[in-house]
């Protein structure tokens, strides 16, 4: 329908044109204006279709502009009843919702407004998402989640950032199991390491159980880089081992990390967060090999303390490793600073200045609080 003033010329109580037109209006001036002639054309097309849902959206919002909220609502819940593919209308009852604190309703409303209009997610979601710390609407969203709603990843994406992680946690643990697939892996990994991040890592690593039946929390508390403390599902308090850029580095399931760097090559080598209780000193031990003329890589550790996920980290420990020629055990105290809930230990290198490539290896990592 090109022209829905035309055709409303044509046909006076033509629904469908009288749907586009008003729609047309509000995007063009991103707000509803009462119309009395609406109504009246609204109340035309229903001799013709009595069912119409767009006809009875209409009606329902100048009665709420005209300040007749019984009639508005009356109309929008026949326009829901008739039909839920009326995002506008959905809009108006979930709002009618929040302001009754009835959040299944509110749920059901968003629901049906995204799965009709998904580009509503972005005006909606931040609201959905800051109710989160009701705990009615946590278990109203839960059945959602289970079922997998076209709009639940992106929600849980955002939920996973803003939402306070204790809250974001309350919902999504008993619903983890069915937020396995991969649209969730990064809203899980992030949210393990804001709850980690708030001293929580106990509830983090909960979470990842719940999640994935083949998680192993146990073993990744390991110090060591395997295949299972390298696991990219849990993000950053998984190692993160360099792959590009001229570096290239390899671990085995015993822990023993290779590192190949090329000449000029310079960078992050293996990053990883680590629980830690701020106030106590950790001991960073490992063993080096360098590989052919040592003296012609550098390498260097550093810590970083993490207080909370969105502050920024701040440098409290580095130490390069003195290359020599034979196998070598390092031993270094990392005191942590009270307030300290996560420690990120950052393996940097560069590269030699011609060829070959530099060589290493490194075994026998471990992090771990001192002994006292």
């Amino acid at each position: 329908m090109a022209d829905p003033e035309a055709a409303l010329e044509w046909r006076p109580g033509d629904g469908p044109a009288l749907a586009k037109l008003v729609n047309r209006r509000i995007e063009k001036d991103r707000i509803y204006k009462a119309n009395a002639e609406d109504t009246r054309t609204a109340l035309r097309s229903l001799i013709a279709t009595p069912l119409n849902r767009s006809s009875l959206r209409i009606i329902g919002l100048n009665a709420e502009l005209s300040g007749d909220r019984a009639r508005a609502r009356s109309a929008m819940q026949l326009s829901d009843r008739v039909s839920r593919r009326d995002s506008l209308a959905q809009v108006w009852l979930l709002e009618r919702a929040a302001e009754r604190d009835d959040f299944e309703g509110f749920l059901a409303h968003y629901h049906a407004a995204l799965s009709v209009t998904p580009e509503l997610g972005e005006v909606l979601r931040p609201i959905l998402v800051s109710a989160v710390k009701y705990p009615q609407v946590r278990e109203a969203a839960q059945p959602y989640l289970r079922n997998n709603a076209p709009w639940a990843p992106a929600f849980m994406a955002k939920a996973a950032i803003d939402a306070e992680p204790g809250d974001a946690f309350e919902m999504t643990l008993p619903v983890a199991r069915w937020l396995s697939g991969k649209q969730y892996q990064p809203a899980i990994a992030q949210l393990a390491y804001r709850l980690a991040a708030d001293g929580r890592s106990g509830d983090a690593l909960k979470l990842a159980e719940a999640t994935w039946g083949d998680f192993d929390a146990k073993a990744f508390a390991s110090s060591a880089p395997n295949k299972i403390t390298t696991d990219e599902r849990l993000g950053r308090l998984a190692w993160s081992l360099a792959n590009g850029g001229g570096i290239s580095v390899r671990t085995n399931d015993e822990g023993l990390m290779n590192v190949s760097i090329d000449p000029l090559a310079r960078g992050s080598l293996a990053s990883r967060d680590f629980p830690v209780q701020g106030g106590r000193d950790y001991t960073l031990t490992q063993r080096v090999k360098f590989s052919g003329r040592a003296e012609r890589v550098r390498i260097a550790w550093r810590a970083d303390c993490v207080a909370a996920a969105d502050k920024p980290a701040k440098r409290i420990w580095d130490q390069p490793i003195p290359p020599r020629s034979e196998a070598t055990t390092y031993r270094s105290t990392i005191s942590v600073p009270t307030g300290c809930n996560l420690v990120t230990l950052t393996l940097s290198g560069t590269g030699p200045e011609s060829q070959p490539p530099a060589n290493l290896s490194l075994e026998q990592i471990e992090f771990a609080p001192s002994s006292r």
